[in-house]
């Protein structure tokens, strides 16, 4: 059960932020893109709209986790172009 929860967490992180806030719509819309693009090798997409979704996470209070998780995204994307070891 914990990990189920675990599992959806960050997804009603994502919509709860995303239903008041039309910059963090857009953050959503850009992240999910950005992680799709990832998931396909789709790496100058990904790129972009990991790129956008963080200027946009830049926007938000200090340490919202949105932050974190789009950096994260961009760095993975990095590790697997080769140029992040």
């Amino acid at each position: 059960m914990i990990a189920l929860l675990a599992l959806f967490f960050p997804l009603s992180l994502t919509l709860a932020c995303s239903q008041s806030d039309p910059r963090a719509e857009a953050w959503s819309q850009h992240y999910q893109a950005g992680r799709a693009a990832l998931g396909q090798s789709r790496f100058d997409e990904a790129e972009q709209a990991l790129a956008h979704a963080l200027t946009l996470a830049e926007t938000f209070v200090p340490d919202d986790p949105r932050y974190s998780r789009t950096a994260h995204q961009l760095a993975q994307l990095h590790v697997v172009r080769g140029e992040l070891a």
